[in-house]
């Protein structure tokens, strides 16, 4: 049953009663101006995601633009799925030079620490992940994905493990394999029309397959990759 086998239909219907009952949450920094100076890091894969999936991902932006224009989508080479979080750019906005120098001090520390890790996991067999359809949440629409290996749920377990005596650190591992595609600048004024709408999209659109050859730690000095950086590379593949 529908979104299964990407998405818990049951979790789905509530995530749904939860919009109907009490609606969108507008982005708080999406819906300023301009968006902040921020620092923050993660370790992410995907991004963006391969050229492979650009036709299926722009008939999703085009799609996505004529329902609301109070949608932030993605431009492609924003998207990904993070694998972790390690410290969220959304508690440093605006940051000072020494927090800044703090925080990447500690990104340092935490690349070294992991690497025996991400190297533990290198394969030659692909990590192929198939994306579903989009869906919705109250904060953003949200493509998941399934890696028939188990490799990314263990690989987060082990993260967590090796990280957990690390101090300073903000640690939020998602509990499925996704990438957002959008989220609200301002909500829909008619919620139901919006709801049935995206509906239809939802349940004619996959993106499809890709395969994920590396995981990236990306500096985060805006919100959400806008003009991120890359400062350590994670093979997942043997070469």
């Amino acid at each position: 049953m529908f979104p299964e086998p990407f998405f818990s239909t049951t979790q789905y219907d509530h995530s749904l009663n939860e919009i109907r009952k009490f609606g969108f949450v507008a982005d708080p920094f999406l819906s300023q101006p301009t968006l902040p100076r921020t620092f923050g890091f993660n370790f992410t894969m995907a991004w963006p995601l391969p050229e492979s999936l650009r036709v299926a991902h722009d008939t999703l932006r085009t799609s996505l633009n004529r329902l609301d224009k109070g949608l932030y989508i993605y431009p492609h080479e924003d998207t990904h799925v993070t694998v972790a979080t390690i410290v969220d750019f959304v508690n440093h906005i605006e940051p000072s030079e020494e927090e800044i120098t703090r925080l990447r001090d500690l990104s340092e520390h935490i690349a070294e620490r992991t690497r025996p890790l991400f190297q533990a996991y290198r394969s030659q067999d692909p990590l192929v992940l198939e994306f579903g359809p989009p869906l919705l949440s109250r904060n953003a629409i949200f493509i998941p994905a399934m890696e028939s290996t188990g490799r990314v749920p263990m690989l987060r377990a082990h993260l967590a493990k090796q990280l957990e005596s690390v101090k300073g650190l903000e640690l939020k591992i998602p509990n499925i394999i996704h990438t957002t595609v959008a989220r609200f600048q301002t909500t829909p004024t008619d919620l139901e029309g919006f709801m049935h709408a995206f509906e239809n999209i939802s349940k004619t659109t996959q993106l499809g397959f890709c395969v994920a050859d590396e995981i990236v730690m990306a500096i985060e000095t805006k919100p959400y990759l806008k003009d991120a950086s890359i400062s350590h590379h994670f093979p997942l593949e043997l070469r």
